[in-house]
């Protein structure tokens, strides 16, 4: 069986060539289709080694329906496209989760006692020393757009940039460089505070992190990592509220 069939073309009609390139056992053949843009190019576009469906021992092979090679070529051909790529994959979707927080002070106060996890001296919860690495201490002062602190852990670090400051309002950050093992290959991306001034001299702080998880199913995963981070966000409220408490002085000691 072994040959070709070429059909002729125009100059500036593209053609099939197929190759037959090995039969198996009576039910399966090899062969290469080419289509050239021009009658002298060639470039194969497809390699088919795969068997036919086997058919009953009863039933003739000429009894199974295939498609003639004229309808084959006479159906409309995709034009190929030099030097084509294939497209990127597509950038990885951030999540975000949010918690929120009251506090018994206004909101000039509560802005003064913005902190950093890396910044909390109270030990962690149980369950956050289990699962997140241990935060050693920070370096550098971030109070300008554009100011960056870094995060020690033991084990690694995060280095995070100011993105946007608004007084008494937003305070938000990215991480620019992390190297520090998270969750077996999560990414942290940044995160932000948010301060609304409420009725009686209260304020309302609202907490996110940004961030990209490679775990499958996500509709399970992200259930399990939002309890996480709630409870992170909580710690690190909940040291703000302990600041808030002790007064301003005892705040600026501690800075």
């Amino acid at each position: 069986m072994n040959g070709k069939q070429r059909l002729p073309a125009s100059d500036a009609s593209p053609y099939f060539l197929i190759r037959i390139m090995r039969p198996v056992n009576k039910t399966a053949i090899a062969f290469v289709v080419s289509q050239p843009v021009l009658p002298d190019e060639t470039r194969v576009v497809a390699f088919n080694a795969s068997p036919f469906r086997s058919f009953s021992s009863r039933r003739k092979a000429s009894e199974i329906v295939q498609p003639s090679m004229k309808s084959i070529l006479s159906r409309p051909q995709v034009p190929l496209v030099k030097n084509a790529r294939i497209p990127p994959d597509p950038e990885p979707t951030l999540i975000s989760v949010v918690t929120v927080m009251d506090f018994a002070a206004p909101v000039e106060v509560v802005w003064e006692s913005l902190m950093f996890y890396e910044q909390i001296e109270k030990r962690s919860p149980w369950l956050l020393r289990l699962l997140l690495p241990v935060p050693l201490r920070t370096e550098g002062c971030p109070r300008e757009v554009g100011d960056q602190i870094q995060c020690l852990y033991r084990g690694g670090y995060l280095i995070k940039r100011v993105t946007r400051i608004t007084q008494k309002s937003n305070y938000a950050f990215d991480v620019i460089e992390q190297n520090l093992a998270l969750g077996g290959g999560i990414r942290l991306a940044g995160g932000s505070y948010a301060l609304c001034a409420l009725p009686g001299g209260r304020t309302e702080v609202a907490l996110e992190t940004l961030y990209e998880s490679p775990y499958r199913p996500r509709w399970l995963c992200q259930w399990i990592e939002a309890r996480v981070c709630h409870l992170f966000h909580r710690h690190i409220l909940s040291a703000m509220r302990d600041a808030v408490q002790i007064g301003p002085a005892e705040r600026m000691k501690r800075k």
